[in-house]
């Protein structure tokens, strides 16, 4: 489907085109959602004040990062993505 996407978002040179603070939003977000699985369906598993202090840390920078990059087109695709995940998957 030509001409959808914005400029910015066609295949670019770079070997990494993301943004650093984009890739640091999925990571965390990843990271965030592991923990937050673990933390409501292993029952068995303490956490510790380190832990959850790192895992609050990781969340603040997460939103800060996103709050510098979250105007850029790749960004709003990213953000685009989670809203059109249920649509893919009941494609697959």
């Amino acid at each position: 489907m030509r001409g959808i996407f914005p400029k910015s978002l066609v295949l670019s040179p770079s070997p990494n085109p993301a943004p650093t603070q984009l890739i640091q939003v999925a990571k965390a977000f990843v990271a965030l959602q592991s923990a937050r699985h673990e933390a409501d369906y292993d029952l068995s598993r303490n956490l510790f004040r380190r832990e959850v202090d790192a895992l609050i840390q990781k969340a603040d920078d997460a939103f800060s990062a996103w709050e510098s990059i979250r105007k850029d087109d790749k960004a709003k695709l990213y953000l685009a993505c989670f809203h059109m995940c249920d649509f893919w998957d009941k494609e697959r």
